[in-house]
């Protein structure tokens, strides 16, 4: 047998807390936020008022991406792009190379713990966002 960690709610409630609290203060448009398992399943979500169905989309698709290439989704959008590669090109609808999902993992670590997608603003403050969620997991 073997144990293996694993991305909990009560932590995911914490990392969404942070990113709402970050997005309320510091950000000026609505955000939605998908933190998914290692399985890519949902483990929390959450919207700000006036997101619409694309905000909640694309968070997902963010973090989806995030934890099926185990990086985040703006060093894949990048590595894509240098290739001459699209979304489509894989053939899984649910990828999508943009900036704004940050994958979770313990520092040094290899195995993915899930990931984290943020869509409402521009790519980099996504991110940025999405990283005060990592923080608030204590895995930054």
């Amino acid at each position: 047998m073997f144990q293996r960690e694993a991305l909990g709610l009560a932590d995911a409630r914490k990392a969404v807390a942070a990113m709402l609290e970050a997005g309320d203060k510091d950000y000026p448009g609505p955000i939605a936020i998908a933190i998914l398992d290692e399985n890519a399943q949902y483990v929390a979500f959450a919207r700000m008022d006036g997101c619409t169905f694309h905000n909640n989309h694309f968070a997902f698709k963010k973090a989806y991406t995030a934890v099926f290439y185990g990086q985040n989704s703006g060093a894949v959008a990048k590595q894509m792009a240098d290739r001459g590669r699209h979304a489509a090109d894989v053939g899984d609808h649910n990828l999508l190379f943009m900036s704004g999902g940050v994958v979770i993992k313990r520092p040094g670590a290899k195995t993915v713990l899930g990931g984290i997608g943020i869509s409402g603003l521009s790519g980099e403050e996504d991110e940025e966002i999405a990283l005060i969620g990592l923080k608030a997991l204590g895995l930054s």
